[in-house]
């Protein structure tokens, strides 16, 4: 459940360190195979897909096998791997159908969004997390920007959750910084 929770703020694991059921692998993949056509990491969104199903997993307090990094390893160097396409891979699975963030629809072909995200970041990761929510195809109802750094006093003036239901809408709050020690 801590691993399902945390999935948008850090890859959960990696897949290679795990033991699966084949059911289970099947949901999480879509049938068995990893898509590698995706414009991000085939782990994310394995992680990402695996938890959207609802499947459950655990850590174990071993050490199996150590993961060293270097600069020149594909996690540093792959456009695939970009900072704005992790962000992207996250914003798919928030807004998809299903997902913490999704707005009300009728049928796929009429969406309507009454959800209303307040992205509260600071400089370049605000304004690209709030135009990737806007390009979206299930893009929120509204998505505010909220200039935050921790440590700053809270923004007055800020949609509540109160005041977001008398709209009748729903408010997520989607807190990005860059730097671990604000996450």
């Amino acid at each position: 459940k801590e691993m399902r929770a945390a999935r948008f703020v850090e890859i959960p694991s990696l897949h290679q360190a795990g033991v699966f059921r084949r059911p289970a692998v099947m949901m999480a993949t879509d049938g068995g195979t990893f898509r590698d056509d995706f414009h991000w990491p085939v782990d994310l969104h394995f992680w990402l897909n695996w938890f959207h199903h609802n499947l459950l997993c655990g850590k174990l307090n071993e050490d199996l096998y150590f993961w060293r990094q270097h600069p020149c390893q594909q996690t540093r160097t792959h456009g695939r791997l970009s900072i704005d396409n992790l962000r992207r891979c996250k914003i798919h699975f928030i807004l998809k159908p299903g997902g913490p963030a999704h707005g009300h629809e009728d049928n796929l072909e009429s969406f309507v969004s009454t959800t209303v995200v307040q992205v509260w970041s600071i400089g370049k990761t605000l304004k690209d997390w709030v135009q990737d929510l806007l390009d979206h195809e299930f893009a929120p109802y509204q998505v505010l920007e909220v200039e935050y750094k921790p440590g700053w006093p809270i923004p007055k003036n800020i949609l509540t959750r109160e005041k977001a239901r008398l709209q009748k809408h729903k408010l997520v709050r989607l807190i990005a910084f860059g730097a671990q020690k604000a996450r």
